[in-house]
């Protein structure tokens, strides 16, 4: 696991521990009374909420969420995942793809990134491959990257550490880091589904 410049013990790990330590939830599973924006995330006890990311993202996009929506969730209501296991501001990011099959992971083209992250970290790219990979058009397979050609294969093993990590949710929620969820409507919106 790598630690980012000045990041203590994670309070956030891939189990269910106790709420941080700026939330009061009463009972396990229960939201956080919190004032102000918190207060849009009523009825999240039956959902888990899964944050999807990349190396080449996280350190910039992940910090937004962890001091507005995550903050408001106790550990057991999400998980963060990445292609690199690491931890970020004191929160635990897991490596989604730790349990693919060694055999796929050295073999498969798409794995290369991945390959070359786990043994060095964000320090494997040249300055000169990152400014490429943050210039790369998009095209109708997504961005040409080596991040996002890796990003398909994190979407299955997701689905099952985030089952695994939270099997009596309702809901599963995926987000990336570059999107927003907006609580009142993810509540409002599921107590409609489920009525």
């Amino acid at each position: 696991m790598v630690a980012a410049e000045g990041d203590q013990q994670p309070s956030h790990s891939t189990t269910p521990v106790t709420s941080p330590p700026h939330a009061s939830a009463s009972a396990p599973g229960s939201l956080p009374t919190l004032p102000g924006p918190c207060q849009s995330l009523h009825g999240f006890e039956d959902i888990f909420l899964v944050v999807r990311t990349g190396a080449s993202e996280a350190l910039e996009k992940l910090p937004v969420h962890l001091e507005t929506t995550l903050r408001c969730l106790p550990n057991e209501s999400y998980g963060i995942w990445s292609d690199l296991e690491e931890t970020i501001q004191g929160h635990h990011v897991g490596n989604a793809l730790d349990e693919v099959s060694p055999k796929i992971i050295e073999q498969h083209a798409d794995f290369d990134y991945y390959r070359r992250l786990q043994e060095k970290g964000r320090a494997a790219f040249s300055v000169e491959e990152l400014a490429s990979w943050a210039s790369a058009p998009n095209s109708a397979n997504g961005r040409n990257t080596p991040g996002w050609k890796l990003d398909r294969w994190k979407f299955l093993p997701l689905a099952k550490k985030a089952y695994n990590q939270r099997p009596d949710a309702k809901w599963f929620i995926f987000t990336e880091c570059d999107g927003h969820i907006n609580g009142a409507r993810c509540y409002s919106g599921y107590h409609v589904m489920i009525q």
